[in-house]
């Protein structure tokens, strides 16, 4: 499965269990908790997304990337959100958010081609205006094994570094990371807890919350027996 890696930020999250690309939307907004929050919703709904905090940001990314839709906040900063619609290097689908209704902004926005929403968002609202500016993305399958949320989250290390498990199932697990230097790596080594036993394990999506901090979704990998009966025992307890 090919995974897209926001070359400037490095903050994807990718769907699980995907069978065909879907359609890629660029999130530009200075705000992380909307930021991520829009992104964590649009994953869910099947897009893969790119996200950035602010408009140099988004600018790095659109040469190299090309998404399919540009979801951004009128106000960056000292920019103006609609300056990143005129000046993309290849025409780009978008659409404009503001927490105020205003006529001249909006008139703006459609002339570059651009939708306009005012906040409050709704997720069938959006929902619906990004499926007349890019196809739906297809359906995914359903999971092979049921994931277990943890009331506490576990500590563990990853790659030695400290780690928290977030949720559970036989195939997989949700992992928060501190202190990444840069990347996230493609596969992990993730501690058993209370053991010195390693499970391998790919990882499949991936989000940066804040800096040097990543969350992601990882599958257990088919490499170690023991170490997998043992992680199905850990699962079995949750």
């Amino acid at each position: 499965m090919e995974k897209l890696v926001d070359p400037v930020q490095n903050s994807v999250v990718i769907p699980e269990h995907q069978l065909s690309p879907p359609p890629t939307l660029l999130v530009v907004d200075d705000d992380p908790a909307t930021r991520e929050g829009l992104a964590r919703m649009l994953a869910d709904a099947g897009y893969r997304i790119l996200t950035a905090d602010r408009f140099e940001r988004a600018v790095d990314v659109l040469k190299h990337a090309s998404p399919d839709l540009l979801i951004l906040d009128v106000r960056l900063g000292d920019f103006n959100g609609l300056q990143l619609i005129a000046t993309a290097p290849r025409p780009v689908r978008a659409i404009v958010v503001t927490g105020f209704a205003d006529a001249v902004l909006e008139r703006d926005a459609r002339n570059l081609g651009a939708e306009f929403l005012v906040k409050p968002i709704t997720r069938a609202k959006l929902l619906a205006m990004i499926e007349r500016q890019v196809p739906a993305p297809a359906p995914t399958p359903e999971r092979r094994w049921q994931r277990k949320h943890l009331p506490e989250a576990l500590p563990t290390t990853v790659n030695r570094l400290s780690g928290r498990l977030l949720d559970v199932s036989y195939g997989g697990m949700r992992l928060e990371i501190d202190d990444v230097p840069d990347e996230l790596p493609p596969s992990l080594a993730v501690a058993l807890p209370d053991s010195e036993r390693l499970i391998q394990v790919d990882v499949i999506w991936r989000v940066r919350p804040r800096a040097r901090v990543w969350q992601c979704g990882a599958m257990v990998a088919e490499s170690n027996d023991r170490a997998t009966s043992a992680w199905r025992d850990l699962v079995d307890a949750v």
